[in-house]
């Protein structure tokens, strides 16, 4: 049956007022190559699309929709940025640190309600879209094994078509198992083991598919055990980490350190400006990333949504989980959305995925998705 002969879910009712060209613009960000360019092709285009979005609505007088808790994050975003910006003569170090939640919330504010007005019940059943994600994809990875080895970093087209192997059902299994083998062995083929937490989230969200709250408690287990382990563990265990898992280590290093200036800045954080961590922490071995003064400055603590709460504070923080943790409504159907929440839970807690550059648009994105949920979820793609 194609996709255009299906009944529509119930609740996937198609919200007006999106231009073609929005639309058009959406689908560009989707299915865009990522990767194969230089990284600043890639962000430029991200930046230009969201921007062409952003003043349509302006022009049109539209006011972008997207819910008061985000609304709240993103006010907070602008308000930290400008304090930060005023109290200091030296504004590098800031664009630097805070660039990554602008670019967060310039997707949201752009992509939020044009996402609300695509019948995604015909646009995911599409032939058109799933091979154009696939192509996508193979370029992207293509690439990726051709410089690398392996798959470098997950993109956004990648983890759309991943999703597409599983929710598609226009395309025939032979050429879903074709395109799902290259995905798979590039990601085994992978020494980073972000991109295996991420086939994990894959294999539960769309073959065992749990619960809602199952999904939402696992995902805020992983946002908060990696820092109660590093918050709690002795010298004694932090030693011992060097010899087991110096990328542990490192990270364990990263957030005792940083919470020693957080701990007197909890409502508030410390703003952008400071360094990521004190250089005058009593740090166990001297790699450059706990010393070097342009390190502490600009890399961040590989913990997104610490990160967060480090810049922004606690409370701010808090409201980032709940828009992409709590208030998501997935039905038992959701398979795309519980593992969209998954992957950004693994993603922002296990690695940096919301300060790095080549991730900050799967993140926005996903969250993109998630967001619209929180009103109405993506429709049922299994009838």
């Amino acid at each position: 049956m194609s996709a255009r002969a299906e009944t529509p879910h119930p609740h996937s009712t198609r919200v007006s007022g999106a231009t073609s060209l929005q639309r058009g613009l959406l689908f560009a960000v989707l299915l865009y190559p990522y990767h194969v360019l230089p990284l600043v092709v890639d962000t430029v285009f991200v930046g230009v699309a969201a921007a062409i979005v952003l003043c349509l609505s302006a022009i049109r007088l539209k006011v972008p929709k997207v819910g008061l808790a985000a609304s709240i994050f993103i006010v907070g975003i602008g308000i930290w940025s400008f304090v930060s910006i005023a109290r200091t003569e030296h504004a590098g170090p800031i664009i630097s640190q805070a660039n990554h939640l602008w670019q967060f919330a310039a997707l949201v504010l752009a992509f939020v309600p044009v996402v609300r007005g695509v019948d995604w019940t015909d646009t995911f059943q599409s032939k058109r879209f799933f091979w154009l994600s696939a192509f996508s994809s193979l370029a992207t990875l293509t690439y990726s094994l051709a410089t690398y080895g392996f798959m470098f970093e997950y993109t956004l087209n990648v983890v759309i078509t991943m999703a597409l192997i599983n929710q598609n059902k226009t395309v025939g299994i032979t050429h879903k198992i074709l395109i799902g083998s290259i995905i798979i062995l590039s990601i085994f083929l992978s020494p980073r083991s972000t991109a295996l937490f991420i086939f994990l989230t894959y294999f539960i969200a769309l073959t065992l598919n749990p619960s809602q709250l199952i999904v939402k408690l696992a995902s805020l287990s992983v946002v908060f055990l990696p820092i109660a382990l590093y918050l709690s563990i002795d010298n004694n265990t932090t030693a011992a980490l060097i010899g087991y898992d110096y990328n542990t280590y490192i990270r364990s290093e990263f957030i005792r350190a940083a919470w020693g200036l957080l701990k007197d800045k909890l409502v508030f954080g410390v703003g952008f400006g400071p360094e990521f961590r004190p250089r005058a922490f009593n740090y166990m071995t001297t790699h450059p990333l706990l010393n070097d003064p342009n390190a502490i400055l600009l890399v961040s603590n590989h913990h997104s949504i610490f990160d967060t709460a480090y810049r922004l504070g606690i409370p701010m923080a808090g409201v980032l989980m709940y828009v992409l943790f709590v208030s998501p409504k997935l039905s038992s159907e959701d398979k795309m959305g519980k593992f969209f929440m998954l992957a950004l839970a693994f993603g922002m807690s296990i690695n940096a995925w919301f300060e790095d550059q080549a991730q900050v648009v799967m993140v926005a994105m996903l969250s993109v998705f998630l967001i619209t949920r929180a009103r109405t979820w993506l429709p049922n793609l299994q009838d």
